[in-house]
């Protein structure tokens, strides 16, 4: 596409009266212009410095314009101005986001710190004992330091051993020292199990 584009204040008849183009502004003229004839291009040629600009959308030629001077696409300055505007209000709200992101990433952060000192106060390192017992015919009788009606026994099979079956924990009994049983569902199991008492 062809545009002349008018650079005074004032509207502005191409010569030859193919078209009017308004003050300041811009107008298609490929219709109008494309097949002139050479002193049709010439009469515009000589009255374009200072006066009226052409410029190819396109960026090439898509028509012969004789001897006009046609230059590279038109820039319109508002709208580049506006597109960079607004790609600073984009970057802008991107950092302004980004930053949102990092304080919540470390309110995060804090919240989980604070839930860990909550879980280790609640059980103390202190507090937990732990040991291996061997089943024989499915039981093992397991005396510890210390332990209370509160405490928790967890079996964790460690070395599994003649016919395996479910651990459980039995007769546990507060005191220091303590004690309980771990069973196992099969009084075939010979398994070797790790306990640990918390609390």
């Amino acid at each position: 596409m062809l545009l002349a584009q008018n650079l005074t204040g004032a509207p502005v008849t191409l010569a030859g009266g193919f078209a009017s183009v308004p003050a300041n502004g811009k107008i298609n003229v490929s219709s109008e212009l494309a097949g002139l004839t050479g002193p049709q291009y010439t009469a515009l040629e000589a009255q374009r410095p200072g006066v009226i600009a052409y410029h190819w959308t396109q960026g090439f030629a898509e028509f012969s314009v004789g001897t006009l001077t046609v230059n590279a696409p038109a820039t319109d300055t508002a709208a580049a101005q506006a597109a960079a505007d607004a790609a600073q209000v984009d970057a802008t709200q991107a950092l302004a986001d980004a930053s949102a992101a990092q304080v919540d990433a470390t309110q995060a952060l804090s919240d989980a710190s604070a839930a860990q000192g909550t879980a280790d106060a609640a059980v103390p390192k202190a507090s937990v004992q732990q040991g291996v017992a061997t089943l024989v015919a499915g039981t093992a009788a397991v005396a510890t330091a210390n332990i209370t009606a509160a405490s928790k026994v967890v079996p964790i099979r460690e070395t599994e051993g003649g016919v395996i079956g479910d651990l459980s924990i039995s007769a546990q009994t507060p005191g220091t020292p303590g004690s309980f049983n771990i069973d196992s569902s099969n009084a075939l199991d010979t398994s070797k199990v790790r306990w640990l008492v918390l609390g």
